[in-house]
């Protein structure tokens, strides 16, 4: 069960990335793509 809390973890991270990008939505993140929205992310850091 472990892997379960992780992998939850992973998640809220990455949502919480895309937010900061503006990213709040699935589709928002369809219509920029997922090769740029993850792009934007790495510009944060």
């Amino acid at each position: 069960m472990e892997i379960i809390r992780i992998i939850d973890r992973v998640q809220i991270e990455i949502c919480r990335l895309f937010n900061e990008v503006g990213i709040f939505t699935y589709d928002e993140l369809k219509n920029i793509g997922e090769e740029q929205g993850w792009l934007k992310t790495q510009e944060i850091k």
